[in-house]
């Protein structure tokens, strides 16, 4: 964890966020939008002028060896007083991919804590492999995957990942984590996204995706193309 943005920047990017969010579609849960780097050109900027990607290069290994593949982000907003929650899942359970090499960043946007809805995740437990596909929010129907147990976070010790409007968090894709409602008069919107080694291939298969039905990627291709930037390599 680290921060990212100062008071100026967090300023622009909640600035430019709220204007967009009067007309953004809202769900039960709050606010999610698939690709806001596509939609926003403060986040894009800050997708391109690759400050993010040095950070990931450093926390993977990369920096001096090779790039990584920026794939996809989300903004996830929780509105204040709204008490849905995310069920404890692994991030990779939902990507179409052949392999969790990767991590996914984690921009707070404001301040979270455990009252608005901070990520609750088990140290360590991505150590221990790939688990069943939870539902994101409960009833979302995500399709099972034969042959994975379960996550059993009942008696796991726990972390609050707490942080600063402005921080940077990072987290590997088969980590369990959760996050409560949000209990608070305060939104807790943060942007994520999905880092990749070069070495990850497209897996249709793996799980359901908007990039399945948009681009039809070949099972075992190369994840590349105007919306899978590399940056650091060669």
């Amino acid at each position: 964890m680290g921060t990212l943005l100062d008071a100026e920047e967090l300023a622009a990017l909640r600035g430019e966020l709220e204007a967009w969010a009067q007309t953004a579609p809202v769900s039960g849960y709050g606010l999610l939008y698939h690709n806001l780097w596509r939609a926003l050109p403060g986040f894009r900027r800050l997708v391109e002028d690759g400050r993010i990607a040095a950070r990931v290069r450093a926390v993977l290994g990369q920096a001096g060896r090779g790039g990584v593949v920026f794939f996809q982000d989300n903004l996830v907003c929780k509105l204040p007083g709204n008490p849905t929650e995310i069920q404890w899942h692994q991030d990779f359970s939902y990507w179409p991919l052949d392999r969790p090499l990767g991590l996914t960043t984690w921009l707070a946007l404001d301040d979270a804590d455990a009252p608005n809805g901070a990520m609750e995740l088990v140290p360590g437990s991505h150590l221990e492999g790939e688990r069943a596909p939870a539902d994101f929010i409960r009833g979302s129907g995500q399709p099972a995957i034969p042959g994975l147990p379960p996550m059993a976070p009942e008696g796991r010790a726990r972390a609050i990942q707490a942080a600063r409007a402005g921080e940077l968090c990072f987290h590997h894709p088969l980590v369990w984590h959760r996050s409560g409602g949000n209990a608070t008069a305060r939104p807790r919107r943060a942007w994520t996204v999905t880092w990749l080694l070069p070495e990850v291939r497209w897996s249709p298969a793996h799980a359901p995706h908007p990039y399945n039905w948009a681009l039809q990627p070949e099972e075992g291709a190369a994840v590349r193309g105007e919306l899978f930037p590399v940056f650091g390599e060669g």
